[in-house]
């Protein structure tokens, strides 16, 4: 290594030593759009969602953004000529060079009894 280089950065965890997602991923291409409560908007793209979250694709580092910043996701579809829009209220879980982590359980649902049922149960996917 040259003096006149800075070091390396530090690497991250790898895939496989991350914890476990809670719900399996479905890949779903498509744009995402997350507007913060606190103004800021943020667009990118996302690869895959599942039924709790998805990852906002952005191509630097989401400035101003914090764990726990709540807002709306808006996934955008276009099919056979034709735009599709969903919109989840969602919380901020992640904040990586690469994008944001979003949940899209809201506060208040994070705060009711974790033994609800989960109506969410035998949805199809995406």
């Amino acid at each position: 290594m040259s003096p006149d280089l800075p070091p390396d950065p530090p690497k991250g965890p790898k895939p496989q030593d991350l914890p476990p997602r809670g719900e399996r991923r479905i890949p779903f291409e498509t744009r995402l759009v997350f507007d913060a409560e606190k103004g800021s908007v943020h667009t990118g793209l996302t690869k895959d969602v599942s039924l709790s979250g998805a990852f906002l694709i952005t191509d630097h580092r989401p400035e101003g953004v914090l764990v726990g910043d709540v807002g709306v996701a808006t996934l955008t579809r276009h099919r056979g000529g034709r735009e599709f829009s969903m919109s989840f209220p969602c919380v901020v879980a992640r904040v990586t060079a690469t994008g944001l982590g979003l949940d899209f359980e809201s506060p208040e649902e994070a705060e009711a009894d974790p033994e609800e049922d989960d109506d969410r149960e035998g949805l199809c996917p995406i």
